[in-house]
């Protein structure tokens, strides 16, 4: 005999993903069914408005209708970049209302969610699927995910700024509650049931930053009690800065080009003969000497290979600021 479990509140989906972490098992009688629910509410405020919308506020509203296409790709297909069909991205469809008294955005995607637990990849148990679509949802129609994705943006944002002038603008409503805070475990325990709620995250998460992105002064979105004007948002959406490292990237080069056209130093373009990789670097004139300018002009009119000891600093991986200290040929040793 069926039977019908009814998701009509975040309440229900953190209640069913919390049994399920506990070891509940869902029989292939059980239906598991999206009802009103989620609906992500979105409360705008900004000058003269008067119950309008921008159209610079909505896009990022519409990008989540991709994000969705984007999950059900994933869930279906394994891929979210497969096209869909016109067929599914009308059963996937959002719906959005505005409503009156104020600039009220509700996106209504449980009819969305309700055709995702049916395109979940096979063979795979009822248990296993209603976890991974309760996670999803959750994901997007959460208010405690909104908040756990500002926290974590403040820790972003209080780590690069002036910490005395600038703390006073987290503090606010994002705090996490004791039973927030367990739910943060129940979702940690969903998110090592299926990798693919780690990529459908980021994409989430990446659709917050944009949303906010397009805010102006004046403007101010409250999010389940969440309220951020764009100068707290600015430091939210702000992308943490690249740290350099000092870093050697001695070897074994060919010269590709030299420019002399600098009065103090010479440009010179090389690539490494182990890895490929190319390198623009510096060669100041107070590092030349006689031998250095003979290896040179042999390594670049006689195309021979040199050995160079190159100072440079490395930002996710990509070389720069590099600044050759020493040039012999590649069968000597530097000194």
């Amino acid at each position: 005999m069926t039977s019908t479990v009814l998701i009509a509140s975040e309440e229900d989906a953190w209640r069913l993903l919390t049994e399920i972490t506990e070891g509940r098992l869902l029989g292939p009688e059980v239906q598991i069914e999206f009802q009103d629910w989620p609906t992500i509410t979105l409360r705008f405020t900004g000058p003269s408005w008067n119950e309008t919308i921008p159209a610079r506020m909505l896009q990022p509203v519409l990008e989540l209708q991709r994000e969705i296409y984007r999950s059900y790709a994933l869930m279906k297909y394994g891929d979210q970049g497969v096209r869909l069909s016109k067929e599914e991205k009308s059963q996937l469809e959002i719906f959005l209302r505005i409503r009156p008294g104020s600039s009220i955005v509700d996106a209504a995607a449980s009819g969305s969610f309700n055709e995702l637990l049916k395109g979940v990849l096979m063979p795979i148990d009822q248990t296993h699927s209603t976890g991974i679509i309760l996670g999803i949802a959750l994901l997007y129609g959460s208010v405690m995910m909104w908040k756990i994705w500002v926290q974590s943006r403040e820790k972003i944002a209080l780590s690069e700024m002036d910490f005395k002038k600038e703390i006073a603008l987290f503090e606010k409503e994002a705090t996490l509650s004791e039973q927030e805070t367990e739910r943060m475990k129940v979702f940690a325990q969903a998110m090592k049931m299926d990798d693919r709620l780690v990529l459908i995250q980021e994409g989430v998460d990446e659709n917050r930053r944009r949303l906010l992105t397009v805010m102006r002064p004046g403007d101010a979105v409250n999010m389940g009690g969440i309220k951020m004007g764009q100068e707290e948002v600015s430091h939210l959406t702000r992308n943490p800065r690249k740290t350099s490292l000092p870093v050697r990237t001695d070897g074994i080069y060919r010269i590709l080009q030299v420019d002399a056209s600098k009065n103090d130093c010479f440009t010179l373009k090389v690539k490494g003969v182990e890895d490929g990789q190319t390198i623009t670097a510096l060669l100041p004139n107070t590092y030349i000497s006689t031998d250095m300018q003979d290896a040179l002009q042999n390594a670049e009119w006689g195309r021979e290979l040199v050995r160079l000891e190159i100072n440079a600093k490395s930002v996710d991986g990509q070389i720069s600021n590099a600044e050759i200290v020493s040039c012999v040929p590649a069968g000597s040793s530097a000194t």
